[in-house]
């Protein structure tokens, strides 16, 4: 899985809490590897950093998702319109399209923060199978892996979560953790076809990379030898 979103929307705060630990509160520079087992199902979690400047990377995990996390601070409205630019660049993109997406409108305990609803009309989620969103909060946890991973969606982060009350219809009843044994739930359904596919997609992404890689060793030689050219006219 991949969780992606802007800076400061609480990615790695919400891994955090799936893992029993305290929440994270220093921004991800590049990307960190998280491994952890839910439902007694091994899962690998890629948080991405969200700033402008890394956002570039994302493409490069695409391929390995077999699902994706979108993370959105429900609080920030000013940043709603960055938020849902990357947003479908991400779902548009070729080795996103297709796979599930669960979007976690983050930092519910917030007074400002947009309620579900509105955050599925700012960032024009797709009215297809495959997108669920959530309301999500993040909370300091205290429970050790060991436990969570016996009976980690049932008795341990759910709780962890309040019940935020909502002033629309639907209401949000559902925490991070409902929201991935939905994911989970959603790959594993169609794991027929994800499974060759990101095997697929990923030896494609490895054959671009070393392309790239090789040109920009290319162009780095052509300006060395060029350098040394001009040295020796001088």
């Amino acid at each position: 899985m991949i969780v992606i979103g802007l800076d400061n929307a609480g990615k790695s705060s919400l891994i955090s809490t799936l893992k029993g630990e305290p929440a994270e509160t220093v921004p991800t520079l590049g990307f960190c590897s998280t491994k952890m087992h839910i439902e007694n199902v091994a899962v690998e979690l890629f948080d991405v950093g969200g700033g402008k400047s890394i956002r570039g990377i994302w493409p490069n995990f695409f391929s390995k998702a077999h699902g994706v996390v979108f993370v959105i601070d429900s609080s920030d409205e000013e940043r709603f319109a960055e938020a849902k630019d990357c947003f479908h660049e991400a779902i548009t993109h070729e080795y996103v399209s297709g796979k599930p997406i669960l979007i976690c409108a983050n930092k519910q305990d917030v007074r400002t923060a947009c309620k579900t609803e509105k955050i599925r009309e700012t960032l024009a989620v797709p009215e297809t199978e495959g997108f669920k969103i959530i309301g999500t909060i993040a909370k300091r946890g205290t429970v050790g892996m060991a436990e969570a991973e016996s009976s980690l969606l049932r008795d341990v982060v759910l709780p962890l979560y309040d019940e935020v009350e909502d002033d629309s219809e639907e209401g949000i009843e559902e925490g991070m953790a409902t929201g991935m044994k939905w994911l989970m739930g959603e790959c594993g359904s169609q794991i027929g076809v994800l499974a060759p596919r990101v095997q697929r997609e990923t030896k494609e992404e490895q054959k671009k990379q070393e392309k790239q890689k090789k040109e920009k060793e290319a162009r780095v030689k052509q300006q060395k030898l060029a350098r040394e050219r001009e040295t020796k006219t001088s």
